[in-house]
């Protein structure tokens, strides 16, 4: 059974050997795979590829089937694989984040104890699933604590059978999933590791896969808030700019320190002209220091590898625990 983490570690203790060096990522139009050096240095990259995927062979969905030709994926993957310095037999697994639901819910007095806590986090996300949760795989760990002393947790609820859909995917390559987690997960990872949260300040992310868009704002290490915007959710621009208003209106903001950029457009012209006091730089120009000196062979833009590096990276960063509900 492979950890299912969201944000850190999930079930950190069904993981008792080290976590794996090469990550496979699925995304909506392409896979993409990194390995890490061997060696107890820094993090270097050994090697990385991209290979495309047809359009409608992955299709993201929280309740529906996910890949639609497991035929071209299963190829992708394996021709991804075969560009790596060396084969993996185990792998992390990145999935799209539309494929689970990111929620996080807020309770003045929480329960002490962890079963009671479990029973009142699993009540309040089964509310408003989408499915029924015994079909489900649910997950929380402790967010930020106001100053009225309320306690936020971050849930991540997915069909069991459509994380299936994935590991397969890896199963039918020879190359199984020790844990899976989702891709804007994992670029919080990735940029925790690299020092985004050092600061002890707030911070944004904002992701964006096509028309498709995720955005985070963590405080330190502790995420504050998150939404995950479809493809015809609208502009995320628009989005990015709705949700500055809101943690300055709601979450007590105490003013962004920065806004980290992954993806395609112009996300951080936009954020320039319409919140010129807020800092942008790219994720990447973070991670291309792990392309330094070792020379890493493959193929890929590094902002397609973020996400799997960020997996990797996690165990060696400030990554939040995970409990099982």
């Amino acid at each position: 059974m492979p950890e299912r983490g969201a944000f850190g570690r999930m079930l950190r203790a069904l993981a008792v050997s080290p976590g794996p060096s090469s990550a496979v990522s699925i995304g909506a139009d392409h896979v993409s795979v990194v390995q890490l050096a061997r060696g107890s240095g820094p993090p270097q990259l050994a090697g990385y590829a991209r290979v495309g995927l047809p359009d409608g062979a992955v299709t993201p969905s929280i309740t529906g089937q996910n890949i639609q030709d497991a035929q071209a994926v299963n190829g992708a993957v394996d021709e991804a694989l075969r560009q790596l310095p060396r084969r993996p037999p185990r792998v992390a697994l990145v999935m799209p984040d539309g494929a689970a639901k990111v929620s996080i819910i807020r309770f003045d007095e929480p329960p002490i104890r962890v079963a009671d806590l479990d029973e009142l986090i699993r009540w309040q996300v089964g509310g408003s699933a989408p499915f029924r949760l015994d079909e489900a795989q649910l997950a929380w760990t402790p967010g930020v604590r106001d100053d009225a002393g309320a306690q936020s947790f971050v849930t991540v609820l997915a069909r069991r059978d459509v994380v299936k859909e994935y590991e397969a995917v890896c199963d039918a390559v020879a190359a199984r999933a020790g844990v899976a987690d989702l891709a804007c997960i994992n670029l919080l990872n990735a940029a925790l590791a690299r020092g985004a949260g050092d600061d002890g300040g707030d911070w944004m992310l904002v992701q964006t896969v096509g028309d498709a868009a995720s955005i985070a704002i963590v405080r330190s290490d502790r995420l504050l808030f998150f939404r995950h915007m479809p493809a015809d959710g609208g502009r995320v621009e628009d989005l990015v700019h709705q949700t500055v208003m809101y943690y300055q209106d709601r979450l007590g903001g105490r003013g962004l320190m920065r806004a980290l950029i992954v993806g395609e457009g112009h996300v951080d012209t936009v954020i320039a002209e319409r919140l010129p006091e807020l800092p942008t730089e790219r994720l990447v120009d973070r991670l291309a220091p792990l392309m330094d000196d070792r020379g890493a062979g493959g193929t890929a833009p590094l902002e397609l590898l973020a996400a799997p590096i960020g997996i990797l990276l996690r165990d060696r960063s400030r990554a939040v625990e995970m409990s099982a509900a």
